[in-house]
Formats: structure tokens, sequence, C-alpha cells
């Protein structure tokens, strides 16, 4: 959702600038579970570990790729589980889901 509304801001240095700390995060995501500290704190395989970081970059791009005439509510909602009901509470009540 948060590349979405970046897209949003039409400036390409904004959107790099995104991009960029995508890959860093994902990084720091790989570093996490090398110590079982990433996601459900579920040690993975290296290919799990890299599958994983292709994914959220994927997502990355699909938001970041968002066309200004489209809602990026309407565009991530298929991205978001909806068995997490306190993040999709947590964006509906900031606005960012309807």
């Amino acid at each position: 959702m948060a590349f979405c509304r970046v897209s949003k801001l039409n400036d390409a240095g904004v959107s790099r600038s995104a991009k960029g700390l995508g890959y860093e995060k994902e990084i720091r995501d790989y570093g996490l579970n090398m110590f079982g500290m990433y996601g459900r704190k579920v040690k993975l395989s290296h290919s799990e570990m890299i599958e994983d970081n292709k994914k959220d970059l994927a997502v990355n791009e699909h938001g970041l790729t968002c066309p200004l005439t489209q809602d990026c509510s309407n565009r991530c909602i298929n991205y978001i589980n909806p068995e997490h009901k306190k993040t999709i509470k947590a964006l509906q009540d900031a606005g960012y889901l309807k």
C-alpha cells in the first residue's frame, strides 16, 4: 500500500528512493531470517527466503506502477491477507482502505 501511495506523488526521484528502500528492507529481512527473527520467527531456507524477497519486491513494483487514475485501495486489496484483521483495521482507520 505504501508503494502505491508513493506512485500518486508522480515524482520519479521519490519512486526511485522508495524502490531503493524496498531493496534495503529485503536485505534486512534476509539478515533477520538468519537469526530466526523474521516473519513468523521460523527460519526459512536460503531458497525460501529468496523467493519471499522476490515476491515482496514484485508487490512493491505493483504498487509503484499504479496509474494515477486508479485507487490504491482497489489496486492493493488482493495483496493484503484477509486474516490480518489488525492490519486491515489500521489501514481503514488511516483512510488507506475503504
